[in-house]
């Protein structure tokens, strides 16, 4: 179950604003955990290149490439997400302790906002569908992970509440 799972929302001038956050800081600690002892590996297997030559330096990387999978886990798990919608367009602005990326898009792309499984998986997402023209199936960008379907139901009637008109 998503304890982290959290919105709010806000009035703007030129429209409204919704800031979705899913902080889940058990898989944080976990995750910070992982990446430590497979960054320890990466140096003890570095410092060993001269007696293990080419058996150090690939685990060293196959090492490094799961350190740094715990950190993707990490940022994933700590990124809050906020979905502005004016008359034409919605902006979707990720931060990550404060380091802000925005995205806009055109109302017209947005096919959808709702509840789905990516790929073959059965952990529930919220998702924002996007129209992709260069592809048969629409784009989806997550905004929370682990969550249920009645805490997107009520999200979206929350949504809906509050001007925003998105189709899901």
């Amino acid at each position: 179950m998503a304890t982290g799972f959290k919105y709010k929302f806000r009035e703007k001038l030129n429209g409204s604003e919704v800031e979705v956050s899913n902080y889940r800081w058990k898989t944080s600690l976990y995750s910070a955990i992982w990446s430590a002892a497979w960054a320890f590996g990466v140096i003890f297997l570095f410092s060993s290149l001269g007696r293990y030559g080419a058996v150090a330096f690939f685990g060293g990387i196959f090492c490094g490439l799961l350190a740094l999978l715990g950190t993707r886990v990490i940022i994933l798990s700590l990124v809050k997400r906020q979905l502005s919608q004016s008359a034409t367009e919605l902006r979707l602005q990720s931060s990550f302790l404060g380091v802000p990326l925005a995205r806009r898009f055109r109302s017209s792309e947005v096919t959808s906002l709702g509840f789905g499984y990516p790929s073959h998986s059965r952990i529930g997402v919220l998702k924002l569908a996007i129209r992709d023209d260069s592809r048969r199936r629409d784009k989806w960008i997550i905004l929370a992970d682990h969550v249920t379907k009645e805490q997107i139901d009520e999200f979206l009637r929350d949504v809906e509440a509050h001007g925003f008109a998105l189709p899901h």
